[in-house]
């Protein structure tokens, strides 16, 4: 009752060719998609900073057009022509004191 004992050769485990393109078509999948999406972000983030330097650019005028207004406002020639409006006249007569003297001598 000895058998003899065949030795059965084991199956070797391969990748099935369908299985491995189908791991390449899912790597290319995920790679475009990830462009697609760095693509759009990029895009985003350029529309962005289009936005930030046009209003940094509108401020900048605004900024400038104030201090032109405040240089005006503040020029000695307005100064005078409102302190006129408001009832200030230049005085006609200027009287000094003089270091020795206590109170002013009219001219």
């Amino acid at each position: 009752m000895n058998r003899i004992r065949k030795s059965i050769p084991k199956k070797e485990k391969r990748i099935n060719p369908l299985k491995k393109s189908g791991f390449v078509w899912i790597s290319i999948v995920i790679f475009v998609l990830s462009q697609i999406y760095f693509t759009i972000h990029t895009s985003e983030l350029g529309s962005k900073l289009s936005t930030l330097e046009k209003n940094t650019l509108e401020i900048s005028e605004k900024n400038q057009k104030l201090k032109d207004e405040l240089i005006g406002a503040t020029s000695l020639f307005k100064l005078e022509e409102r302190a006129e409006s408001l009832g200030y006249f230049p005085n006609q007569k200027t009287v000094y004191i003089s270091s020795d003297e206590f109170v002013a001598k009219a001219p």
